[in-house]
């Protein structure tokens, strides 16, 4: 049985969704960085 509190609404499960991709992206990004950066040549990597 399905109560109306147990339900959520559309917008909060996007809003969910957006805040939990966003949080991933900005939590990765030094892992990223650092894989990016170890494909770079020494000399162009301070640059």
């Amino acid at each position: 049985m399905d109560y109306g509190l147990d339900k959520k609404s559309n917008s909060l499960k996007t809003s969910n969704t957006i805040f939990i991709v966003i949080w991933l992206l900005i939590a990765c990004f030094p892992f990223i960085w650092t894989f990016w950066g170890s494909f770079k040549v020494r000399a162009d990597f301070f640059f």
